[in-house]
């Protein structure tokens, strides 16, 4: 669990690639970005027919991956130059190195959401 929180504590420290490239000042962070994505999905409920607690889970492993890949643009006129298929390649991997660390069902609950 240690492991796995060190590599969620990198998420701060990696700035949202397309925000840096577009010059805006204070980027925010890939964490910044998920906290604001889990607290939209704390917003749903379920009277708009949406699983709340799910969205949060998803937007809190959505990103992971860039703890360890970064932050990698494959749409747009500033992207990296990265095929979609190898970026998706990349994230796996690291997902799965992520949650393995984690072992068992917590691992793979994670694998599952991401």
């Amino acid at each position: 669990v240690l492991d796995f929180m060190a590599v969620v504590g990198r998420l701060k420290k990696v700035k949202r690639t397309g925000w840096v490239r577009s010059g805006v000042a204070g980027a925010e962070s890939v964490s910044d970005h998920m906290y604001r994505m889990a607290m939209m999905g704390f917003a749903m409920g379920s009277s708009e027919g949406v699983d709340g607690g799910k969205c949060i889970k998803m937007a809190l492993v959505h990103d992971l991956a860039e703890s360890i890949v970064g932050d990698l643009v494959v749409d747009g006129d500033k992207k990296d130059n990265i095929t979609r298929e190898d970026k998706l390649k990349l994230e796996r991997k690291a997902i799965d190195d992520i949650t393995a660390g984690l072992g068992g069902g917590a691992g793979g609950g994670k694998k599952k959401l991401w």
